[in-house]
């Protein structure tokens, strides 16, 4: 029997594989695989074959949108928009764009040949390179399309009009939707007014870690003997880290803020990541924190692989996030993965991820709040902390294990289409 051919429609190869590069090891050695992406120039996976899609020029563009005139899918789409009683305009060029796009692209697969019988496509967002296969998929006999859908591509808030287009269309041709998190599967099904079903399918992504020899399972205990039930004594520094972007919706600078509200526990809290707003934050973190009993470090950017080392050979007390929205945040899988608690905002997923492990806050994340459950977190029992601890890796293992859920989507999606 012929090996089938899947092709596996990414944005940028090289941010995208940071996610799919695992899981792609597995369907490469299953089917034929082509990779279609907008770039693709580092980490290329030699049992793969990539194509790099460039979008044609404005004369195709125009085509494209003419032909958007006389399109049932398009009308019917734009009909919606003008059911809307704000952000029209908006709404409506979000919509405009979005079918040439696709419109666009599905040219492009069709002059490569990239559209056949028995094929699979595989989307990795549910955006408009979905939607231009779901166009015609009903042309080619015994193809298959799927789609995962994250965060940027599934909530309304995430697009800058307040509009996600042609999920309807999309929805409609689709074998299968793939959802990260809980969350996101209970909105769409909400929103859209979907009954569940085997076709909206919950499988998460997840992380690996990189495992110290000598260390347990879930038992991020490297604290050498510390009283971590006595952490207000000036022998111990409870150690706080948060790992994000510094952009307008991760908040850090309310982790300063908070730990300014705290002056009866030493605390060190480090900071990886890199954004718009570093010079603002840093400068917050000056005003705020030259206190006796605070340190801090902004480490910037590092590597993954940096990262895991740190977990490794640092003890760390608790992970923070103050995001106003998050999926299922990496760097919080990547802490639990070590054993590692977590405070985070009662909001998206979180509750999914940390209940049990974990400190929920409120989802302003005001810093009273942060602080709050900050100290709640130093004052417990040792025992409760290493507790947490464990449960935090338990759920990793169960929920966000990279490698066991890769292999599950694999074997019981893809192999089932």
């Amino acid at each position: 029997m012929p090996v089938k051919s899947l092709y596996l429609l990414l944005d940028e190869w090289d941010n995208d594989r940071n996610f799919v590069g695992k899981e792609l090891e597995l369907i490469s050695q299953k089917y034929d695989v082509t990779v279609i992406a907008n770039s693709a120039s580092t980490s290329l996976n030699p049992n793969v074959k990539y194509s790099i899609y460039k979008r044609p020029g404005k004369l195709k563009a125009i085509i494209s949108l003419l032909k958007m005139l006389f399109d049932k899918d398009a009308l019917a789409e734009v009909g919606r928009v003008f059911k809307e009683d704000r952000n029209r305009t908006a709404r409506l060029s979000e919509t405009v764009r979005f079918y040439v796009n696709a419109d666009l692209f599905g040219g492009y697969l069709k002059d490569n040949g990239f559209l056949k019988d028995d094929a699979i496509y595989y989307s990795y967002w549910f955006f408009w390179k979905c939607y231009a296969v779901t166009r015609v998929i009903e042309k080619y006999k015994g193809s298959k399309v799927i789609t995962r859908t994250h965060e940027y591509d599934l909530y309304d808030y995430t697009s800058p009009s307040g509009y996600q287009p042609f999920k309807t269309a999309m929805d409609e041709k689709l074998d299968s939707i793939i959802f990260i998190a809980e969350h996101g599967r209970d909105y769409y099904l909400d929103k859209y007014n979907k009954e569940p079903g085997e076709k909206y399918k919950l499988y998460r992504l997840g992380t690996r870690r990189e495992k110290k020899p000598e260390q347990f399972d879930g038992d991020n205990d490297l604290t050498d003997g510390n009283p971590v039930n006595e952490v207000t004594k000036s022998s111990y520094v409870f150690n706080l880290v948060s790992c994000s972007s510094i952009i307008p919706r991760k908040r850090v600078g309310k982790i300063a803020e908070a730990l300014s509200c705290i002056d009866d526990i030493r605390i060190k809290w480090i900071h990886f990541g890199t954004g718009e707003l570093e010079e603002e934050v840093k400068y917050l973190s000056g005003r705020l924190l030259n206190k006796t009993n605070i340190d801090y470090e902004f480490k910037g950017y590092v590597t993954n692989e940096e990262l895991h080392k740190f977990y490794i050979n640092n003890p760390v007390d608790v992970f923070i996030n103050a995001s106003s929205s998050e999926g299922n945040p990496v760097s919080v899988m990547e802490a639990m993965s070590y054993g590692i608690p977590v405070i985070a905002p009662d909001i998206c997923n979180f509750p999914n991820m940390i209940r049990d492990c974990g400190i929920l806050i409120n989802e302003k994340c005001e810093a009273e709040d942060i602080a709050e459950a900050i100290s709640k977190f130093c004052n417990m029992p040792y025992e409760q902390r290493r507790l947490l601890g464990r449960k935090a890796y338990e759920c990793w293992d169960e929920k966000f294990n990279a490698d066991k859920n890769d292999r599950r989507f694999v074997e019981e999606v893809l192999d089932s289409l």
